[in-house]
């Protein structure tokens, strides 16, 4: 009798663990996601700061200080 619930509590871990991989797996798309995004987002920051357009970050810097973010951040 107790192989039996041994064998069930084995199935319901197994099925915990499935689920947690399914949930991992879905986790990675929407990082994935976020990464790209976060990626052309520095590359248009990285753009005006070379073609000396406005941004916040580069507000109270001169041409210099600005190149020089534009190559710390690339």
């Amino acid at each position: 009798m107790s192989y039996i619930s041994h064998w069930v509590k084995g199935e319901v871990y197994n099925l915990a663990c499935l689920e947690a991989c399914a949930s991992e797996i879905l986790k990675c798309d929407t990082d994935k996601k976020k990464a790209i995004a976060d990626i052309v987002s520095v590359q248009q920051e990285i753009d005006k700061l070379n073609s000396g357009k406005f941004t916040f970050g580069g507000m109270f810097k001169n041409d210099t200080e600005k190149k020089s973010s534009a190559l710390v951040k690339a």
